[in-house]
């Protein structure tokens, strides 16, 4: 009986998820973004949940170990962080 774990298979697994979590949640950040300013009497509000998505890519970013995929990430977080200043 073997029991040897594929590590390297689940941690492969684990990059893509995490990369499909963050790529997720920085796109209905930008759904947010749009809905901020067709709703103006709860922008503040909804900016607010815009600024915590983009907390929380920020923060898990970092465990992406492709630096490329990293770098494109964050720079999706940039061009949100533009989108929320219009």
């Amino acid at each position: 009986m073997n029991h040897d774990i594929p590590w390297a298979d689940l941690h492969q697994q684990m990059q893509e998820n995490l990369v499909n979590f963050l790529t997720v949640e920085i796109e209905l950040a930008g759904t947010l973004c749009d809905r901020a300013k067709t709703h103006p009497q709860r922008r503040a509000e909804i900016l607010r949940k815009v600024e915590q998505a983009i907390d929380t890519v920020r923060h898990f970013a970092d465990r992406i170990d492709d630096p490329a995929t990293r770098k494109s990430i964050l720079g999706r977080v940039g061009d949100l962080e533009c989108r929320m200043e219009k």
